[in-house]
């Protein structure tokens, strides 16, 4: 099955999945049916990786990760789809609603569907590292580094080795052929290298060395597996 959404797609909310939370205004999973309840503990913390480092200021990927679960949950409530891998089926909205969030959100210089711009370009708030501590730690680096690569990089990077999908699997949700995830990969891979040796850190941090990219890239997204390596899908990332 392949999944795209493409500007002006429209989806409609369902009504069960709608409650707030008083407390945090979040999406109330006791208002979910329980299979629904079950996938949304399932994988909340999946969605919530895909927005956490992609978002103009943090306090916006609450919303975002609600919106995409509605969704998602509307559209098999209307049984206008057959999911073969409701993981990666999930991303693809969550990247959507991305898309739709930069078109609202951003500065506009570029329509945010080419994935040319970075999160800073179009207006993203630049992390904390002005503290001496974020700019000593790897996971702090690499991640105030990806928000300076373009969109459809950090997308790559990110879907790679922080869900630790394959080349097929991440085309699907970026609507691009294997090929192209594999050269946008190694080329993001490598403007990353160069953003890590030009970025300001502290004095007493360690210096970036090349051979260490994949390890920081693992940490940054703390993965849940006891290997910390993209799963194995018989795909190289080597040059």
């Amino acid at each position: 099955m392949s999944v795209s959404f493409k500007p002006g797609d429209t989806f409609t909310l369902c009504d069960s999945a709608t409650a707030r939370s008083p407390s945090t205004g979040f999406l109330s999973i006791l208002a979910l049916p329980m299979n629904e309840r079950d996938f949304f503990e399932d994988n909340v913390g999946r969605v919530l990786r895909y927005f956490a480092n992609k978002v103009r200021i943090p306090a916006d990927t609450n919303d975002l990760v609600q919106e995409t679960f509605l969704r998602l949950f509307a559209r098999v409530k209307r049984g206008d789809i057959d999911i073969e891998n409701p993981a990666t089926f999930l991303l693809g909205i969550a990247h959507f609603v991305l898309m739709e969030y930069w078109k609202t959100k951003g500065r506009n210089l570029e329509d945010p569907w080419s994935g040319n711009e970075s999160v800073i370009q179009m207006g993203g708030a630049e992390t904390s590292l002005s503290s001496v501590i974020m700019r000593k730690q790897v996971r702090g680096r690499v991640l105030d580094a990806m928000r300076h690569l373009s969109l459809n990089y950090q997308n790559v990077l990110e879907l790679r080795y922080w869900h630790q999908l394959t080349y097929g699997e991440i085309g699907t949700i970026l609507d691009q052929n294997v090929s192209t995830v594999g050269v946008w990969l190694r080329r993001a891979k490598k403007d990353l290298g160069k953003l890590l040796e030009e970025l300001p850190i502290s004095d007493d941090a360690a210096p970036f060395e090349p051979h260490l990219l994949e390890d920081w890239l693992n940490e940054s997204g703390e993965l849940d597996t006891k290997s910390g390596k993209p799963s194995e899908s018989g795909e190289s990332d080597d040059e």
